[in-house]
């Protein structure tokens, strides 16, 4: 049995355990994941936590299939609109109170957890091509 644990991004180290339970050296095991994969990961990682937070909500795990996005497809993506969209719809199913002001507190969700330029981020801002790995 093997345990693993990521040291830095983009290296991860894992522990072999022997069937006695003892531990042996922590060996290198080169990930497959690609920085880009890895930053997109983490910005919409740190997305969802933030929407959250500031709406209330719990924001489904392959919530980026509900808008039509696949990693492995590069022409798949959805926009900020659509994100926003989205959001305010699992406010209503959650019921959750919808906020007066959403857009523009997703709006500081996206430029905080991204880093992107005010200007950049607009409804028809795209969520993998603009803010992720090929933004």
């Amino acid at each position: 049995m093997a345990t693993r644990r990521v040291a830095r991004l983009g290296m991860a180290v894992g522990r072999l355990i022997s069937p006695d339970g003892e531990g042996r050296e922590w060996l290198p095991i080169r990930s497959p994941v690609s920085q880009r994969s890895i930053k997109m990961g983490m910005v919409l990682l740190d997305m969802t936590f933030r929407v959250e937070q500031a709406f209330r909500v719990r924001v489904p795990k392959g919530w980026h299939e509900q808008l039509g996005i696949s990693w492995q497809d590069a022409g798949s993506d959805a926009t900020l609109g659509q994100y926003h969209e989205f959001v305010l719809r699992l406010c209503k199913e959650q019921r959750a109170v919808v906020p007066a002001e959403s857009w523009p507190m997703l709006f500081r969700i996206v430029e905080d957890a991204s880093g992107l330029d005010r200007a950049q981020i607009t409804t028809e801002t795209r969520i993998v091509h603009d803010i992720g790995p090929m933004g």
